[in-house]
This record gives C-alpha cells, sequence and structure tokens, in this order.
C-alpha cells in the first residue's frame, strides 16, 4: 500500500477518540472505546486492525466491533522490536484485502506509529529524515517512538 504523504490528518479533534488521526483511508488511534467504535462505523469504517496483544483488551472488541456491523482482525505487536519484515508484509496484505476505510490502533498510538514509519520508509521508500519529519506531526507520538523507528529501520 502506498501512501499520500499530503492526504493526512494529524490531529481529528472530533468525537469520542482523544487520539485519531487520518493518512489517506487509513485512520490511526490509540485505545478504543465502545463509543469510538461506534463513532468510526458511523463514518463508514468497518475493518478495524488492532495492534494490542490479548492482555491488553480492557473489553470484547471483537463482539462489540461484529455487533456495530466491522470487521476486527488482531495482529499482535507487543513491543517495537517485534516489528520485523514479516510483519511489515502481513500488514501491508491485510491492508490491501480491505475494500475502504481502515483503523489501526493500539493502546497508545506509538506502535502504529513506528509501523507506519517503517512502511514508510521500508515499503513507500520515502527517506528516514522525511518519515522522522512527517511522523512528529503526530501529537501522540513519543520521540522515543520515532527514534526506536529509525533503529528498527537500519536493522531491517
Amino acid at each position: 500500500m502506498n501512501f499520500d504523504l499530503t492526504d493526512t490528518e494529524f490531529s481529528i479533534n472530533e468525537g469520542p477518540l482523544t487520539n485519531l488521526a487520518r493518512i489517506g483511508n487509513i485512520y490511526i488511534s490509540s485505545h478504543m472505546t465502545e463509543e469510538g467504535i461506534q463513532y468510526l462505523h458511523d463514518l463508514g469504517i468497518c475493518h478495524f486492525l488492532d495492534f494490542k496483544a490479548k492482555g491488553e483488551v480492557s473489553f470484547d472488541e471483537p463482539a462489540f466491533i461484529a455487533a456495530a456491523g466491522g470487521e476486527y482482525i488482531n495482529a499482535p505487536v507487543s513491543t517495537l522490536d517485534a516489528i520485523d519484515s514479516d510483519f511489515l508484509k502481513n500488514i501491508d496484505t491485510l491492508l490491501g484485502l480491505t475494500d475502504g476505510p481502515c483503523v489501526i490502533y493500539c493502546i497508545s498510538g506509538n506502535r502504529i506509529i513506528a509501523w507506519l514509519m517503517l512502511h514508510l520508509i521500508k515499503v513507500n521508500g520515502y527517506s528516514e529524515e522525511e518519515v522522522y519529519s512527517y511522523a512528529k506531526q503526530f501529537p501522540f507520538c513519543r520521540e522515543e517512538t520515532r527514534l526506536a523507528a529509525l533503529s528498527i529501520a537500519e536493522r531491517l
């Protein structure tokens, strides 16, 4: 999947989700709630890609998403170091199978930004400098995450 960096909303301050951004038809969020799922579904988002591990789930997200008419996909990544070439390929394949807008989320949003940075560098061919500057614009992304993603990019 190729991303157009000019088609980005770095902070969507509407609805019940505090950390919500969009790049193309991919939404990025942190801490999903029942209200957030309904809000996103009302926006037309039917695919929910969850990067959280089992122990991080606070309610039955798959059941709630299914009841709202959405599709739940879990691709757990417990640490940033777990994002490798295979993970990038798997997520790219999953996104290619979706037929509309998708939201990718975890607890803080940092794993999502790290994945996005690595995807932009390794799959889309953007430079590390471009991607670092781009990622700085997401208000919920920590500096440590950006630096870790660049370090991982050098190993991949």
